[in-house]
């Protein structure tokens, strides 16, 4: 990883995505904490936690068709795509720009993680 705070910052951004907001979870976050509904800010602090299984997720996030249909539509994603996948988790940051692609990548991170 080339930026040691990036999954911090990948994790601040990811909740101001929605899920749980920015806040605490379970404190009106402004997200849904319903059972189905995973708190985007309890994943990410799990993943943080565990760099190797985020690793994997990631990975598995990062190969979906729903990604892969995405670069179809936009190629400037391809390349950032490709470098979350190597663990450059900073290319979030960058993919936070696209809030299209940033927003399914979110809820693929969420599904796999639920696997």
């Amino acid at each position: 990883m080339q930026d040691p705070n990036a999954m911090k910052k990948m994790a601040d951004m990811m909740g101001n995505l929605g899920g749980g907001g920015g806040g605490p979870p379970n404190q009106g976050g402004g997200g849904s904490n319903d059972n189905d509904e995973m708190d985007v800010n309890q994943v990410m602090a799990d993943l943080l936690q565990n760099p190797q299984k985020a690793q994997k997720i990631f990975e598995k996030a990062m190969s979906d068709p729903e990604v892969q249909e995405l670069m179809r539509e936009d190629p400037s994603i391809e390349p950032l795509i490709n470098r979350i996948k190597t663990g450059d988790y900073a290319a979030f940051m960058e993919l936070g720009g696209k809030p299209k692609a940033m927003a399914k990548v979110k809820g693929l991170i969420q599904k796999y993680y639920k696997k």
